[in-house]
């Protein structure tokens, strides 16, 4: 058998066993062994999928038997967990979980298995695990299913029918729905009677600048005027009127309010817009239809005003933060009203304020509700009072702290008077000056600047620090402006005032007598300072701007005081030599008045040399100074002028002629001039370092090199010049050494113990240098000409100094690149055997390394052809001419190439060009 026979399926053929495949494959006896297989026009189809279980072992359909047998036990299972269960929440969620879990791994498993006609997609299985988790969870939590109220529904949408009283079955929605008269339902339609009245919807109207007249609203229903009367009562003087409109003026307005409606609608209310030009309380009076009888009307009363106004009246534009705005705005409107107005402080919009304004003693019908209705009663003439309906001209204050520094603007956005008439004036804002007429010179906007205040402070002295200042001279008092916003002192000048009391009539506890004087400066900028020259106690007192009034700060008090001039006195006595019992230099005790720092000037002057001068800084009243010239001789010193912290201006001492003399012989002495910074040196290598020596010669020095916690120990005798040369020997450990002076003695044999040393860098290991591998090997094959980098090792401080050669060059000359990356690259362009010759790093020479010292670049060789030679070919000078062949024979020209395959050669004949390829 070929396998499962299947009838126009969509399921693949199932696979065979392995003895069919065997047999399938195995030629028939009639043939005669195996043929060449011919090209096939379609594409050949991929190999199945291996399946987990091969079915020589077990076949196809068996495998498919085994899986739903498998399945089946499992719902076995699972039913026999459902029968089992008892009514425990716990138990039925451990269920549901333990299931959910069991088929997730068997249908996700499944399809592993390459099973055919059980290899799902992943979103098939999906589905699978979504339907078999709502069926765990219905059987595990026992969640009925309404398969009765399901089936009753449907049947209800299929066959809606009931049992009537004649036992006969009958649709309910046909009786229901059924308008005939037979059932007892009829529709009668009563038509209003005929009615009239003003203004049904209550609508506000006003007469204002820009509107000279109003429509008020009339509105008719199923009925024909042909007379209407309209009372008005005057708001200003309490006198009414009767308007008469007549049939002519109520026929035009009628044909007016049928444009409104479509011809044949005769039903719907009429609008007729009847058109007042005075202010005043309108009621319908009359209304007198075609048949001669007076049509009913509902009183309702409509007031025409005039229209809202309102203006900010100007105010100063310069404020001081903390300050109110202080600023009316001023209404003109029915009350009680409203006034929306919004404010911006510094660009940023800080939303709508709306007031509600109801003046006292005012009793207006306006104040409560209504929805219709008479608003006054009509009595007799002097009980007609409709005051309460007039325009009143009102000031509001808006008096709001101004708590942030910087542009203001106040701004009406809308009124609203009693009636619910409304003028909107947040439009009009943004209009072009010319494009305001209608404001007629009304201000709607006030703006304001707020100032900071100004704050001053005086700056680095107090009560507690006095300002010392030279005699006779003034000195600026340090004084801090600041302002209560960014900190900025802004809106100069500023007015300064101070309290000054003399230093002789200052109280005891550093206050003020009653002879102090108040002072008043005007300063421009902040970095102006207030000078002072008379001693005494000086307090701010105010500080203001010509906008504001400002606030002084602490500290606020200061005291001037002349301190006294600086002096000097000294007193000396010889420094001996504890081993020769010479002189070697003075020990002067120096005395000083005055308030330091101070500064003591004196010469050195050497007998039979120059002046040198000198400069001595004290910090305190008390010192002493060691003077110990370096060299021996006969030494003058004379002290010249002083100066201190207060009196920058040196005094002269020259006076008191404080001149000191004295013999010097000093005591051996040395010092490495040039031991900072630390020296860096390379390994096995000598430093020199210059040693400056002073004394009588000759000199014997000892100094110590230390590496490591070891001394070497080393000793320089004879040394008969001031200036020496010291050089270690080569330094052949790497790290930091420490080149220490330890002892010198002159010609008197006095040993003197020093301190001096220097610090030493030694490298850890030479530079080193060599060529990388490239591919494993250090050379390379390339196309000729082309740029070729040479991997590069380099070992030491950057940068490098690398210099190399071609040795297959000729002329043998070396290059040198400088590099900064160890693993740099070196770029040629010549075929040879390039070699190190040289490197330095950044402060030693180094070594190369003699194992990677060289790298071979070789071309690639060009290609080349040739043609063979033979019987048939000829070659003529250069040209190669075949034999004549006749026309339709095929003819071969032989043709040697030479480089590496494949190669591609471009010829013509004398009739078309020709490309050939080799392999």
């Amino acid at each position: 058998m070929n396998g499962t026979p299947r009838l126009r399926s969509a399921y693949p053929s199932s696979p065979g066993s392995a003895q069919e495949t065997y047999e399938k494959h195995v030629s028939s006896p009639g043939s005669q062994g195996p043929r060449s297989p011919l090209p096939s026009a379609a594409p050949s189809q991929e190999n199945p999928p291996t399946p987990m279980i091969p079915f020589t072992l077990i076949d196809a359909p068996s495998q498919r038997l085994y899986a739903f047998l498998f399945y089946a036990g499992l719902n076995i299972w699972r039913f026999t967990d459902f029968f089992g269960l008892v009514t425990d929440e716990t138990e039925s969620l451990w269920l549901f979980m333990k299931w959910l879990a069991i088929d997730s791994v068997f249908l996700y498993g499944l399809p592993e298995f390459q099973i055919p006609w059980l290899q799902w997609s992943s979103s098939t299985t999906a589905m699978l695990v979504i339907s078999h988790t709502f069926m765990n969870a219905f059987l595990m939590f026992r969640i009925p299913i309404p398969l009765t109220a399901w089936l009753a529904a449907f049947r209800k949408v299929i066959y809606d029918r009931e049992l009537a009283v004649s036992e006969r079955s009958v649709k309910p929605a046909s009786i229901l729905h059924n308008s005939s008269l037979i059932l007892g339902k009829q529709i009668i339609h009563i038509l209003p009677e005929g009615s009239a009245m003003l203004n049904p919807d209550q609508s506000p109207f006003c007469l204002g600048d820009s509107q000279a007249s109003v429509n008020l609203p009339i509105r008719i229903n199923q009925t024909n005027p042909i007379l209407i009367e309209l009372l008005r009562v005057d708001l200003d003087t309490n006198a009414n009127e009767t308007i008469t409109v007549t049939a002519k003026e109520i026929s035009r307005l009628k044909r007016q309010a049928d444009k409104e409606h479509a011809k044949n609608d005769h039903l719907s209310p009429r609008f007729l817009q009847y058109t007042v030009k005075e202010t005043g309380l309108y009621r319908l009076q009359k209304v007198v239809d075609e048949s001669k009888l007076e049509v009913q009307r509902r009183t309702s009363d409509t007031l025409v005003v005039t229209c809202p106004t309102a203006m900010v009246k100007a105010a100063p534009q310069d404020k001081c933060k903390g300050a109110l705005s202080g600023f009316y705005l001023q209404v003109d409107a029915t009350p009680p009203l409203k006034i929306k107005y919004s404010k911006t402080v510094n660009r940023d919009d800080h939303g709508h304020v709306v007031l509600s304004i109801h003046p006292e003693n005012l009793v207006s019908p306006l104040a409560r509700q209504r929805t219709s209705g008479a608003l006054v009663s009509l009595g007799s003439a002097a009980e007609l009072d409709v005051s309460w309906a007039r325009t009143q001209s009102i000031e509001i204050p808006l008096n709001e702290s101004l708590g942030v520094g910087g542009a203001w603007q106040y701004s009406i956005d809308e009124v609203q008077d009693a009636c619910g008439n409304v003028a909107n004036y947040s439009h009009l804002r943004t209009l072009e000056p010319g494009q305001q007429k209608m404001l007629k010179g009304r201000r709607l906007e006030q703006h304001f600047l707020v100032h900071e205040r100004p704050r001053v402070a005086l700056r680095e002295y107090d009560s507690q620090h006095p300002i010392k200042v030279e005699k006779g001279k003034s000195k600026p008092l340090p004084i801090q402006l600041s302002s209560t916003g960014s900190g900025k002192a802004e809106d100069a000048p500023y007015t300064l005032s101070y309290l000054f009391t003399p230093q002789d009539d200052t109280l005891p506890d550093q206050k003020h007598s009653k002879s102090a004087i108040l002072n008043e400066v005007v300063i421009m900028t902040p970095s102006d300072g207030l000078k002072v020259r008379e001693p005494g106690l000086y307090t701010l007192q105010s500080i203001s701007t010509h906008f504001c009034e400002g606030e002084v700060m602490e500290p606020s008090s200061c005291l001037l005081m002349n301190p006294p001039e600086p002096d000097l006195s000294t007193s000396a006595e010889n420094i001996p030599d504890k081993c020769a019992g010479n002189s070697i230099g003075l020990l002067v005790d120096l005395d000083l008045f005055g308030t330091p720092p101070f500064h003591v000037f004196y010469n050195i002057r050497q007998k039979g040399g120059g002046v040198v001068p000198k400069v001595q800084e004290v910090d305190r009243l008390h010192t002493q100074l060691e003077l110990k010239p370096m060299h021996a001789g006969h030494y003058i010193y004379e002290f010249t002028s002083i100066s201190d912290a207060v009196y920058g201006d040196p005094r002269s001492l020259v006076h008191k002629k404080m001149i000191l003399e004295q013999d010097v012989k000093p005591p051996a002495a040395a010092r490495i001039l040039d031991a900072q910074p630390a020296r860096k040196a390379c390994i096995e290598e000598p430093v020199t370092f210059a040693i400056q020596i002073l004394g009588e010669p000759p000199f014997t020095v000892d100094y110590e090199l230390v590496h490591r916690g070891r001394r070497q120990k080393h000793t320089i005798t004879d040394i008969v010049e001031s200036m020496h040369m010291l050089t270690t020997d080569p330094l052949k450990m790497g790290g930091e050494h420490t080149l220490a002076l330890t002892s010198i003695t002159d010609r008197s044999g006095c040993n003197v113990f020093l301190k001096d040393e220097a610090k030493v860098d030694v490298e850890l290991q030479r530079p080193r240098a060599g060529f990388g591998h490239l591919e494993g090997k250090r050379n390379i094959l390339a196309l000729e000409a082309r740029k070729i980098g040479l991997p590069l090792r380099l070992q030491g401080e950057s940068p490098w100094t690398v210099t190399y050669r071609n040795v297959d060059d000729a002329q043998g000359h070396s290059v040198q690149q400088t590099l900064r990356n160890s693993n740099d690259r070196i770029e040629v362009t010549a075929e040879g055997t390039y070699e190190i010759v040289d490197v330095h790093d950044a402060s030693c020479p180094g070594s190369v390394d003699l194992a990677a010292h060289q790298f071979t670049v070789r071309w690639i060789p060009r290609p080349s052809i040739q043609i063979v030679e033979s019987p048939l070919v000829e070659r003529i000078r250069d040209r190669y001419v075949k034999k004549e062949v006749c026309e339709g024979d095929e003819d071969v020209t032989e043709i040697a190439f030479t480089g590496s395959p494949p190669s591609t050669l471009s010829m013509s004949n004398a009739t078309s060009p020709i490309l050939a390829r080799n392999q």
